[in-house]
C-alpha cells in the first residue's frame, strides 16, 4: 500500500515485493485447500447421483437448522474480520483487537454448536459409529453420514486453527508487537484464510443439508 513504510526484509527489495510475495504464498496454499475440498465436494455429489434415493433419507435426519444457525456465524464472522481490516488501515488499534476478538468469539460458538450437533446426531445413531437402533440401515446412507462426518470435521479443523491463528495475532496486538499499518500484511493474508475457510462452509451447508432434502 502507498504510503505504508513496513519492514522490509533482506530477501525483498521492497515493501511492495515483500506483500505481493505474502499474498502470493497464501493464495497457493488456499489453492491446495480448494483442491482438497473440491475434490471432497465431488465424491459428494457424485455419491449423490449414484444413490439419490438413500441420499436424501440421511440428508433427512441431519439438524439443518443448527447448520443454518451456523452459517450465519460464519458469514457474520466474515463480515466482521473486513471491518477489522479497515480498523487495521485506520491503525485504531483497540477497535483492531475488539473486532478480531469478536470474530474469534463467533468462531468459537460455530464449534461449540458443531460439537453439540455431533452429540445430537451420535445419540440419535445417524454417525458412522452405529448402534443397533440406527434409523439409517441402507449402507449407502450410512456412507453418506461418514462422508458429512468426514467434511464437516475437517472443516471444524480449519475453523480451529484460524481461532488459534486469531488468538495469536490478537496477543501480539496486544503486547504491541504488530504495529499498524506497518505490518497490515498480517491482518490481511489472515483474513484471506479465513474468508475461504467460510467460502468453503457455504458450499458444504448446501451440499450436505439441503439439496435432495424431502419437502
Amino acid at each position: 500500500m502507498a504510503g505504508i513504510k513496513a519492514p522490509v526484509s533482506e530477501q525483498f527489495h521492497s515493501a511492495g515485493q515483500r506483500r505481493e510475495g505474502a499474498y502470493l504464498g497464501m493464495w497457493l496454499f488456499l489453492s491446495t485447500e480448494f483442491m482438497m475440498f473440491g475434490g471432497l465436494l465431488c465424491i459428494i455429489w457424485y455419491y449423490r447421483l449414484a444413490h439419490e434415493m438413500q441420499v436424501s433419507k440421511a440428508v433427512e435426519h441431519l439438524h439443518y437448522g443448527l447448520g443454518g444457525f451456523n452459517s450465519a456465524l460464519l458469514l457474520t464472522s466474515s463480515f466482521i474480520m473486513s471491518l477489522a481490516i479497515q480498523a487495521a488501515r485506520k491503525a485504531k488499534m483497540a477497535h483492531l483487537r475488539s473486532l478480531l476478538l469478536v470474530s474469534v468469539g463467533l468462531a468459537c460458538a460455530f464449534l461449540a454448536l458443531k460439537g453439540y450437533e455431533y452429540h445430537s446426531e451420535y445419540q440419535e445413531g445417524l454417525l458412522p459409529v452405529l448402534t443397533s437402533q440406527a434409523p439409517l440401515k441402507e449402507p449407502a446412507a450410512r456412507l453418506f453420514m461418514g462422508l458429512y462426518l468426514i467434511s464437516t470435521a475437517l472443516h471444524a479443523m480449519h475453523i480451529l486453527v484460524a481461532i488459534l491463528l486469531g488468538a495469536g495475532i490478537w496477543l501480539r496486538l496486544r503486547l504491541g508487537r504488530l504495529p499498524m499499518p506497518e505490518r497490515l500484511t498480517v491482518i490481511e493474508t489472515f483474513a484471506f484464510y479465513w474468508h475461504a475457510v467460510d467460502v468453503i462452509w457455504i458450499f458444504l451447508f448446501p451440499s450436505l443439508y439441503l439439496i435432495g432434502r424431502p419437502v
